[in-house]
């Protein structure tokens, strides 16, 4: 555009040097061509700064629009700072609410841990104090026991020395014979009797003959019945809710020189007497003297067991709980293993 302008400039410059040497009619000629080329060169800034009008209104349309984009993010920043400095005082505010309840937890696991502590001293103290009231009652049952025994003994004496004075007297009426009086050396053997019903008088003729056959012919033998058939016979009287009766000879069955299966038998049935007669304490004791005495008999599971269930009879379930426990754990693998589940998920 520039090099038509020159032109144009260099065209007028020598248009007057050129009208003294041309013709009219050249002159016109250059005229109209001047003419066009302003028409052109008119044209040309006309669409010239159409162009540049068009252009700068895509322009200024293209402004406004990074305008209205820049402005629609300067909002979203805005928005998303906002968004951000809730999520901070949110995330503080959680923070102190997680740091409190923290706090609430630790100090609420303390105290558990405490009462928790607390609760197993006390159980501890139970248990020390059942230990040594079972200790208690074993000591009284081994001196009822001996007191029994030597009452035992005392009687079996007594019953000797009584029929060694029998044995004296039939011996002294058979070597008295018709003479009516004991001999001097008899007397100083024999106590003196009070009754004068047993004074010793001259036997008749049928009294010896009785006399002499009793020393010819022995005693029928009486044979003891077994430990078995005892046991069964106490069995019996217990399924008849003889409870009592039935602990009394498990009892004797106890006390006597059975075989450990029968004794431990016995001592079980001892607990079982006393647990249905709701007598649960010393349910407890007589299946502790089966564990102590019998460790390994079947039975001192059951024992064991018996003694949770007393336990939770008499209302104290923390003890029977940890009873529970160590039968699971003593006896992993029994049936009173899964009777101890069950009572425990109760």
């Amino acid at each position: 555009m520039k090099k038509k302008l020159l032109t144009m400039a260099l065209c007028l410059g020598l248009a007057p040097l050129l009208s003294q040497c041309a013709s009219q009619e050249e002159v016109q000629t250059l005229h109209y061509q001047l003419r066009v080329m302003n028409q052109k060169i008119e044209n040309i800034k006309t669409e010239s700064q159409r162009l540049t009008q068009k252009n700068q209104a895509a322009s200024n349309s293209q402004l406004e629009q990074l305008d209205q984009e820049i402005m629609m993010l300067k909002n979203q920043l805005k928005a998303t700072n906002e968004i951000n400095n809730r999520l901070k005082q949110q995330n503080k505010d959680f923070e102190k609410n997680f740091s409190a309840l923290t706090r609430q937890e630790a100090k609420k696991r303390e105290k558990a841990i405490g009462q928790l502590r607390q609760d197993q001293e006390v159980k501890e103290k139970q248990l020390d104090f059942l230990k040594k009231k079972i200790a208690e009652q074993q000591d009284n049952v081994h001196a009822i026991q001996q007191a029994r025994l030597r009452d035992a003994k005392r009687k079996a004496a007594n019953a000797k020395n009584k029929a060694d004075i029998r044995r004296e007297q039939r011996k002294n009426i058979a070597q008295t014979g018709k003479s009516g009086y004991i001999k001097a050396e008899t007397k100083k053997v024999m106590k003196p009797v009070k009754d004068s019903s047993f004074a010793l008088r001259e036997p008749s003729k049928r009294q010896q003959k009785v006399t002499s056959q009793q020393k010819t012919v022995a005693p029928d033998k009486v044979i003891a019945p077994t430990g078995a058939i005892l046991i069964a016979k106490a069995n019996t009287i217990f399924k008849e809710n003889r409870l009592a009766d039935a602990y009394t000879m498990f009892e004797e069955i106890s006390q006597s020189n059975y075989d450990s299966k029968i004794t431990a038998e016995a001592l079980y049935m001892m607990g079982e007497c006393r647990f249905y007669q709701k007598d649960y304490e010393d349910a407890v004791v007589r299946y502790q003297d089966l564990i102590r005495q019998y460790p390994d008999t079947p039975l001192s599971a059951s024992s064991l067991l018996r003694q949770g269930n007393s336990f939770a009879k008499s209302l104290d379930k923390e003890t029977s709980k940890m009873i529970y426990k160590k039968v699971i754990e003593k006896y992993p693998d029994s049936s009173q293993a899964i009777a101890a589940t069950k009572e425990l998920n109760k």
